[in-house]
């Protein structure tokens, strides 16, 4: 959306402004669940199998975190991949990324709805589900009773696929 308008026109300041507002207001109207449910299992990426289980899985995270209204869909991810698969579906509710890796962090900063960021070294999938439900109850997005999404994966066959959809109560 930017334009060399921005970079030499007489007013770069009011032309950013005009356009944050413009996209603000679009983004206000904008059908975000029919544009998640238009989705389906769509392929993303190469379309690899670890790509296609990982559409799917975000595809079931995003419609049973809607059904249930969690307060958050976590994503435990060593690439940033399932952060951000499950962010082209625009959920309502905050996406929280735990990541054992500082460059994904950093890089998921600017992923559509990643709000929180965890660097965590946990490996198991139990553990990623307890610093997952600690720290949204730290940070104020869940509390006791509330349901969230939380995905994960593991090695599978040596490759590395999100394969995992949890809907945790919080304690």
């Amino acid at each position: 959306m930017l334009s060399g308008e921005t970079a030499i026109g007489d007013d770069p300041v009011a032309t950013v402004t005009t356009m944050d507002r413009i996209v603000r207001r679009a983004e206000e109207y904008f059908d975000y669940q029919g544009w998640g449910a238009s989705l389906g299992v769509q392929q993303i990426g190469a379309g690899t199998r670890s790509t296609r289980v990982t559409a799917a899985i975000t595809g079931a995270a995003w419609r049973a975190a809607m059904e249930e209204e969690a307060v958050a869909i976590v994503a435990c991810t060593r690439s940033g991949m399932t952060a951000r698969a499950i962010s082209r579906f625009r959920p309502p509710m905050p996406i929280v990324a735990i990541t054992p890796s500082d460059a994904t962090a950093r890089q998921l900063h600017s992923s559509w709805g990643v709000q929180e960021i965890y660097v965590s070294p946990a490996q198991d999938i139990d553990e990623l589900c307890e610093v997952a439900v600690t720290r949204l109850k730290q940070s104020g997005i869940a509390k006791s009773g509330d349901p969230v999404v939380i995905m994960a994966g593991s090695t599978s066959g040596g490759a590395q696929v999100t394969d995992t959809v949890r809907m945790l109560i919080v304690p």
